[in-house]
């Protein structure tokens, strides 16, 4: 099949053509999206996981990075950075094994680290001489490209989808901004917790005596990006392979996590109803809440949602003459008095560690869940069950037990095939084998600063 007079790559129908997967290790694998290759032009979150769940399952994912631009936020700090402002620099260090940066503190980061295993890393800055006709060879020989800035960064360079695309008429290119490729708010930049805030997920979460500044940032809109990217990426490899068209992609974060608020949202629309803050609490359920438990700062989750739960509770506590009442007898006493039965129900889980909360009540058909902190879930004995934690071994990082793969293929056994990449690892790999570079050429591109595994200068 043709596309404007080129030959198209047509996925194979049968993937056992394609040579399997060697990991680090010599390990051998037979992966579905193997023989896929995917240019990341990620950083931070949402973009990153997205190629992450592609290189899980056999993609060929590169992450191209420029040694110019330094992200901060995505690599730590740099050298320049390190030192200058004291207080950010101890903030960071948390994020790095046993609290130091070291010397090139960005192949150390645990964000980097745990967001970009399986992929590959190259070097590559469009912006320094040549670059852009670089990254447009390696676009030529790729099937999907992946991205998650605002339009205009990609645009101005003229590398968006419709000039890419003429180098690869059948390319996908999945575009992650935050707030879509059309509109008002195109080119606004935004990170997770803008994105919470603007589609009204700070608001919801937050507690009805305290007002939405105090609480926390979380970025459940950066992992549903990173998913609903992925997933419509292997929406459009199944279309190229039936038809042999390439397509763009919009998948922005703030539209991604909008139909987890489909209650709050519809309860607008039907009835012109602002959902207040609830906090702990559910629209209808009660008890719904947190309650404390024995021990330090040790808490359980406890969901009412029927009469007959209910009773159960009622039972697993012993009866107790408060739960008697009879205004708790049914769904709508119960909510109203809600705050009086939190109080009785954090009576008795005192006495009781998390566990033991948990143990007795789903033994009584009560929904109810301890609130891990980080070690604990680390540890808890279901996880561990499901060997979800692997140890992984970073060349400059160490060895450290990182989140696994999500979901388990009975037909394609799968763990984590090598640590993310340090800065420029695969620049060999990437210029010489793929691209057919000479070896003067590649030193030519070092000289200019494309190549390399470090920072350039401001003045550099």
């Amino acid at each position: 099949m043709t596309f404007f007079g080129r030959p198209l790559k047509i996925l194979p129908v049968n993937p056992s053509a394609i040579p399997p997967i060697v990991s680090d290790e010599g390990e051998r694998f037979s992966l579905p999206l193997r023989g896929i290759r995917v240019v990341s032009i990620t950083q931070a979150w949402a973009g990153p996981y997205a190629g992450t769940l592609l290189a899980d399952w056999g993609a060929e994912v590169i992450q191209v990075e420029s040694r110019v631009r330094f992200p901060v936020g995505t690599r730590g700090l740099s050298v320049e950075h390190r030192g200058v402002v004291a207080e950010e620099e101890r903030m960071w260090s948390r994020a790095y094994p046993d609290w130091d940066g070291g010397e090139r503190p960005w192949n150390r980061y645990v964000s980097f680290n745990a967001l970009n295993r399986n992929k590959l890393g190259t070097t590559v800055d469009h912006d320094i001489d040549g670059g852009r006709d670089l990254l447009l060879d390696l676009v030529s020989i790729s099937d999907v490209v992946l991205e998650n800035h605002p339009p205009a960064l990609l645009d101005d360079f003229d590398l968006d989808y419709s000039h890419l695309r003429k180098v690869k008429p059948d390319l996908i290119m999945a575009r992650m901004p935050g707030y879509g490729q059309t509109g008002p708010y195109r080119d606004i930049k935004a990170w997770g917790s803008h994105i919470e805030g603007f589609i009204g997920h700070t608001w919801v979460r937050s507690y009805s005596d305290i007002d939405p500044s105090l609480k926390d940032d979380v970025y459940p809109s950066d992992a549903v990006a990173g998913i609903t990217a992925a997933f419509s990426i292997l929406i459009a490899l199944r279309h190229l392979q039936a038809t042999g068209e390439g397509q763009m992609i919009d998948a922005s974060l703030s539209e991604g996590l909008i139909p987890f608020l489909a209650e709050a949202f519809v309860d607008y629309t039907m009835n012109g109803r602002v959902q207040s803050a609830l906090g702990n609490a559910d629209p209808s359920m009660a008890p719904h809440s947190v309650y404390p438990c024995a021990g330090d700062d040790q808490w359980v989750s406890i969901t009412v949602g029927t009469d007959e739960e209910w009773e159960a509770l009622v039972q697993a506590l012993g009866r107790p003459p408060w739960a008697l009442d009879r205004k708790y007898s049914h769904v709508l006493g119960r909510w109203r008095c809600q705050e009086e039965i939190d109080a009785h129900i954090s009576d008795w889980t005192k006495g009781l560690t998390s566990r033991e909360v948990m143990e007795t009540l789903q033994a009584a058909g009560v929904p109810a869940g301890m609130v891990h902190d980080t070690a604990q879930a680390h540890a808890d004995p279901q996880l561990e069950a499901l060997d979800f934690f692997q140890d992984v071994t970073h060349p400059e990082a160490g060895t450290h037990r990182y989140a696994g793969i999500m979901g388990r293929i009975s037909t394609h056994p799968n763990r984590i095939r090598r640590p993310a990449p340090c800065l420029g690892e695969h620049n060999q790999y990437v210029y010489r084998e793929l691209m057919g570079l000479s070896p003067q050429r590649y030193r030519e591109l070092e000289e200019l600063g494309q190549i390399g595994d470090d920072y350039l200068t401001r003045s550099g």
